[in-house]
C-alpha cells in the first residue's frame, strides 16, 4: 500500500539516472559540434598574439646602435688641445744617379686640433741614409706656432752622394706638442745609382759654299751678291772674332758684310755676303779669313772666292765744265755818299781835270787795276763840267738848316728896326 505524498520521487529518480548516463556519454565521446567549439577556442587566440607582436618589434628604434661611444669622445679632446697631422707619411723617389738632385717632393703638416701647435725642434732627418738626402725650404720653424685648421710644408730632396748604390733611405721628423704624440714622421725611399759620365764637348764650324766662284763679270761694274752660311754643327758655343779678306786680287771684292761676329749655340746659323767688281780683265781670286776658336781660340779657317773680268773698261761719264759768260761785267750802279750839312769855305780850284765816265769805277776782272771815282771839290753846288757829278735834291740836313735861317731872319728883322729909329 502506497503512502501518499512520497510517489514523487520514484520519477525524479529515473530521470536523475537517464540524464547522468546521457552527461556521461558526452564526456566520453563529444559530439561535432562540441569538437568545433573547442577547436575555434583553441585557434583563435594565435592570430591576435602575432599580429599584436610583429608591429611592436619594427616600430621600436634602438638609440645605441647608431650613435657609438668612442666618436663622442675625440671630438672634445681635438678641440681643446693640438692635433699634428702629416701627409703622405711614406716618398718614395725611384732611381736617381749618385751626386744628381732628384725632383723636389712637399710633405705638408697640418693642425687639426683646436689650440696651437708649438714645434719643439726644426724637421730634422733622422738615422739610415740621411747623408744621401736633404731638407729644402720649410716653413714648419720653431719661431712661431701653428694656428688651428692651418699647416706648414717641408721641401725633401734625395741625392745620393758618391759611391752610394742601390737602396737608400732615411726619416724625416716632427717634434711639437701634438696630444696624439710626438715625433710625427715621414718615411723616405731612393735608389742610388751609377752617374752617367758627361759628354764631351766638341766644337765645329762649317761653311756652305766654302768657295765663292761670281762668274765673268764686265770690267767696273758690281755684280750681285753671293752668300756664305756659316753654321755650328758642334756641342759647345763656338766664337767668330775676326772675318777679313787677305791677299791676290782684294781689292775687286768687297768687303765681308756680316752679321757673324758674335757667339753662335750649338746648331745656330749667320750669313756672310759680298760682291765683285773686276778691276782688270782676267781671273781674279781672294780669300775671307774667319778666325774662331775651333778648336782654340784664334783658331782661323778660309774661304776661297774668284771671279772673271771681262770686255773693256767703261769709261766714267764726266760731267762737262760750265760754259764761261763772254763779254764785260756790267759795272753795279754807284752810290753818292750823303750831303754834308754846310757847304766848305774853299776856294774853287783853278784847273779841273775831266771826269771819267761812270763805267771806270767799276769793279774790273780780277788782274785789271780798279779806277778810282774822282772827288768832288765842291759838294752840294753845281757842276757844268763835262762828265760831273750833279747834286741829287735836298737833304733833311739842308732842310733843317735852311728852317733855322729863316727863324733868325724873322726876329733879327724887328730888332734892326727899331734900332734904326732909335738912331
Amino acid at each position: 500500500m502506497s503512502r501518499p505524498g512520497l510517489s514523487w520521487w520514484k520519477p525524479v529518480l529515473v530521470l536523475s539516472i537517464i540524464l547522468g548516463a546521457i552527461w556521461s556519454s558526452l564526456l566520453a565521446a563529444p559530439a561535432p559540434a562540441a569538437r568545433a567549439f573547442r577547436a575555434l577556442e583553441t585557434v583563435e587566440p594565435t592570430p591576435t598574439a602575432t599580429a599584436t607582436a610583429t608591429p611592436t618589434a619594427t616600430a621600436t628604434p634602438r638609440p645605441t646602435a647608431t650613435v657609438p661611444p668612442t666618436p663622442t669622445a675625440t671630438p672634445v679632446l681635438s678641440a681643446t688641445q693640438p692635433v699634428a697631422t702629416v701627409s703622405p707619411t711614406t716618398i718614395n723617389f725611384g732611381s736617381v744617379p749618385q751626386e744628381t738632385n732628384s725632383a723636389n717632393q712637399i710633405v705638408t703638416l697640418t693642425n687639426t686640433g683646436g689650440a696651437n701647435l708649438t714645434f719643439l725642434t726644426a724637421p730634422e732627418l733622422k738615422g739610415g741614409d740621411s747623408n744621401d738626402f736633404t731638407i729644402g725650404p720649410n716653413s714648419c720653424g720653431i719661431a712661431a706656432p701653428l694656428a688651428p685648421a692651418t699647416s706648414c710644408t717641408v721641401v725633401v730632396r734625395f741625392t745620393p752622394v758618391r759611391n752610394a748604390l742601390g737602396n737608400r733611405s732615411t726619416t724625416l721628423l716632427f717634434r711639437n706638442n701634438s696630444v696624439t704624440g710626438s715625433p710625427q714622421f715621414v718615411l723616405l725611399n731612393g735608389v742610388a745609382t751609377v752617374a752617367t759620365p758627361p759628354t764631351p764637348t766638341t766644337l765645329d764650324l762649317t761653311f756652305a759654299p766654302t768657295t765663292v766662284a761670281f762668274g765673268a763679270q764686265p770690267l767696273a761694274t758690281t755684280s750681285g751678291s753671293q752668300f756664305v752660311i756659316v753654321t755650328n754643327t758642334g756641342t759647345g758655343n763656338v766664337t767668330i772674332t775676326a772675318i777679313e779678306k787677305s791677299g791676290g786680287d782684294a781689292a775687286d771684292f768687297s768687303e765681308p758684310s756680316t752679321n757673324c761676329l758674335i757667339t753662335l749655340a750649338p746648331g745656330a746659323q749667320c750669313q756672310l755676303s759680298l760682291t765683285f767688281t773686276p778691276r782688270a780683265a782676267g781671273n781674279r781670286a781672294t780669300t775671307i779669313i774667319v778666325t774662331d776658336n775651333v778648336p782654340t781660340a784664334g783658331s782661323t779657317r778660309v774661304i776661297v772666292v774668284s771671279g772673271t773680268g771681262s770686255g773693256a773698261a767703261v769709261a766714267p761719264t764726266v760731267a762737262a765744265p760750265p760754259t764761261p759768260t763772254t763779254g764785260p761785267v756790267p759795272p753795279p750802279t754807284p752810290t753818292r755818299p750823303p750831303a754834308p750839312t754846310a757847304p766848305p769855305a774853299t776856294a774853287p780850284p783853278t784847273t779841273s781835270p775831266p771826269s771819267p765816265t761812270p763805267a771806270a769805277t767799276a769793279t774790273a776782272p780780277v788782274g785789271i787795276p780798279t779806277a778810282t771815282a774822282p772827288v768832288d771839290p765842291l759838294p752840294g753846288l753845281p757842276n757844268t763840267g763835262s762828265g760831273a757829278v750833279q747834286p741829287v735834291g735836298w737833304s733833311p740836313s739842308d732842310l733843317l738848316a735852311l728852317l733855322a735861317l729863316s727863324l733868325l731872319a724873322l726876329v733879327a728883322f724887328p730888332v734892326y728896326r727899331r734900332w734904326l729909329r732909335k738912331g
